[in-house]
């Protein structure tokens, strides 16, 4: 329901009776996959009880590279996992945490799981939506379904011991220095910071500049930045 593909349960009166279906998006998301989904096994395997396993039949990472090669070759549907999976808060503050706090072109999985969670943006939005922060076991669960997303999503590439950062995916929020700027003016930034890309600074007016620096670094938009492949994605 958080991705939009299933309708918010709590639009629904209580005690009433409706059908759960898929929304526009979740439509849009399964037309987009389903010659995918044909080829994947999707099963949860039964135990000798009888019992779905909460794991599926084939690994975490048989699926990340199905869908990363999917979207690979269906514009089609990497738009629409896009609209999808980066919709979600997690997911944009995984981002933003690999981006603006770790800066590296690769970072340990412990060193996520110690310091997600840390984040003062993720605290901060934890505490608004009454989520309590994860100890660090409850870390070592909720990241790597995060990370996951990101790796299908042709963002990262991800190793038992360690993540990759594979390039920049340049999201408004991700350019925004706080929560309540004027949607057209975190937009017209994105847009400045895409033609500037990848190091041409002049472009950029002193005062957007000093706040993606302070944001993504001091190499941003110069020759020594990390990271040399870039997407821009608009909401």
């Amino acid at each position: 329901m958080e991705l939009g593909i299933l309708p918010d349960d709590r639009n629904f009166a209580e005690g009433e009776t409706y059908t759960l279906e898929l929304t526009a998006l979740g439509r849009e998301l399964y037309t987009a996959f389903r010659p995918l989904l044909d080829e994947l096994n999707l099963d949860f395997p039964l135990d000798a009880d009888g019992i779905p396993s909460t794991r599926m039949h084939d690994n975490e990472e048989t699926y990340n590279t199905a869908i990363r090669d999917h979207i690979r070759a269906s514009e089609e549907a990497r738009k629409s996992a896009y609209r999808v999976f980066l919709k979600m808060h997690a997911v944009r503050q995984m981002l933003a945490f690999l981006y603006h706090v770790i800066c590296l072109p690769e970072v340990e999985r412990n060193t996520i799981y110690e310091l997600f969670f840390q984040a003062p943006f993720v605290k901060q939005f934890c505490d608004q939506e009454g989520i309590e922060i994860a100890t660090l076991d409850a870390s070592r669960r909720r990241c790597p379904f995060l990370l996951n997303i990101l790796a299908a999503c042709d963002v990262i590439d991800t190793e038992r011991s360690k993540i990759a950062v594979k390039k920049l995916l340049l999201l408004p929020s991700l350019v925004k220095p706080y929560r309540r700027e004027e949607t057209e003016t975190t937009g017209a930034r994105l847009r400045a910071v895409a033609g500037a890309l990848p190091a041409s600074s002049e472009r950029l007016d002193d005062e957007d500049l000093s706040i993606v620096r302070e944001l993504f670094g001091s190499t941003f938009l110069t020759k020594d930045y990390y990271l040399t492949k870039f997407e821009t994605i608009e909401d």
